[in-house]
């Protein structure tokens, strides 16, 4: 890979999923190696892969900070494959615990096992709700458990939204610091050769955007 200037990855938390994402994007756009529909589709492939491990591994429930460690480790792999011998290697050294008690279940792993008609005991709670099977039977006895997954879904669907927002702010950002620096490069190489042809006045003041 050509020398190029990227983050230091030593200052972000390798363990902290948000860190990890900007960390992820800034990479890529310091490469030129950004794209938002590429993303998403190795995003959506890496969430595959990362549950289906899962259900192999017989598990039926997993820690949303162990899922999203998973997710990010598939994601760089799948996402810079198209770098070939060139793709950098995954700077995540540090991970999550597995089965950390004080984990929230992943809804993500969750919701594929249910739309694959997997069963299993879950717990969506963190106390352990199981639906055994002469509790199927009663509708009232889901009321609890359908009023519990109503306010997660709502509360998923406000943080996805508000994360989506920052994000598109992040890109945005991003965009703008790349022209910046493309315009700044083409102001160089225009002063070295206006230098080389002898047309570069000793008097003209150079500025990089500050007055």
């Amino acid at each position: 890979m050509p020398e190029q200037r990227v983050p230091d990855v030593s200052k972000f938390e390798h363990g902290n999923e948000k860190d990890r994402e900007v960390y992820m994007i800034a990479f890529a756009a310091a490469i030129n190696e950004f794209d938002y529909d590429r993303y998403q589709s190795a995003l959506k492939l890496a969430a595959g892969n990362v549950c289906a491990a899962f259900e192999r591994d017989g598990l039926s429930t997993v820690g949303v900070a162990h899922y999203l460690y998973k997710l990010d480790v598939a994601f760089w792999d799948i996402y810079f494959d198209v770098l070939g011998d060139d793709k950098p290697a995954c700077p995540w050294i540090t991970h999550p615990v597995q089965n950390d008690p004080n984990d929230e279940p992943s809804e993500a792993y969750i919701d594929w096992r249910s739309q694959r008609g997997l069963t299993g005991s879950m717990d969506v709670s963190g106390d352990a709700i199981v639906a055994e099977e002469s509790d199927s039977r009663d509708p009232m006895s889901l009321i609890p458990l359908l009023k519990l997954s109503n306010r997660q879904a709502t509360d998923m669907a406000n943080a996805a939204t508000e994360q989506a927002m920052k994000n598109i702010e992040m890109l945005k950002s991003v965009e703008k610091l790349r022209d910046e620096n493309e315009m700044l490069q083409q102001k160089v190489e225009r002063l070295e050769e206006e230098a080389r042809m002898g047309t570069f006045q000793g008097n003209d003041v150079i500025t990089f955007g500050r007055s």
